[in-house]
């Protein structure tokens, strides 16, 4: 089976996947996906933030404005964080992290990387965008790093999981691939968690 990365088919196509397999395997499982943001939305959002969201994460955003929040009976299907988070709920997140770094943290963590060079390893850098995490933000959380390090790529996928942060994936569409890949191969089971 080819790898995730290299794996052709489309974001909508990806989540047809994944809305089918879970359909299919797991039928009392419901992942409480909201209908696609607008483009006038996702345009505004990226106003406030400053900076244009990757293709593959606009195409999913589109499709699918995050998920419902509510503790009856989540599922927990991505790595690290709980749930993908709404289009508002990420930008009042990356807003509400904004008093905690300033132009002395970020010039002075800057070369901090990781031990593949790929991620720079500066907690609420402003071109980190949350796009997964738990109910209220506050840990296991999934990035759009748009400030990758020098061996990393713009648009890659990364975790904060306690201390670190951590690559994930090469791309947004990437890490759908292969959540697929593991759907289909039975590497990823669901339960209904408690919440």
């Amino acid at each position: 089976m080819a790898s995730a990365a290299a794996d052709p088919r489309s974001v909508a196509q990806l989540w047809d996947t994944i809305e089918r397999a879970l359909a299919e395997g797991h039928p009392t499982l419901d992942l409480k996906l909201r209908p696609g943001a607008s483009e006038h939305e996702i345009a505004c959002a990226e106003a406030t933030l400053g900076m244009r969201f990757p293709g593959d994460f606009r195409a999913s955003i589109a499709l699918h404005d995050g998920q419902e929040v509510d503790d009856e009976g989540f599922v927990t299907w991505l790595p690290v964080a709980q749930r993908l988070g709404s289009l508002a709920s990420l930008v009042r997140c990356w807003e509400d992290e904004r008093p905690f770094v300033d132009a002395a943290m970020l010039a002075e963590r800057n070369d901090w990387l990781d031990r593949g060079e790929r991620v720079r390893q500066v907690h609420f850098h402003p071109r980190h965008i949350p796009f997964a995490g738990s109910r209220f933000w506050d840990y296991g959380r999934l990035l759009l790093d748009l400030a990758p390090g020098p061996k990393g790529t713009e648009g890659q996928v990364i975790a904060r999981d306690d201390v670190d942060l951590v690559w994930v994936a090469p791309s947004f569409r990437a890490l759908l691939a292969s959540i697929v890949r593991d759907l289909e191969d039975g590497t990823l089971t669901l339960d209904r968690a408690d919440g």
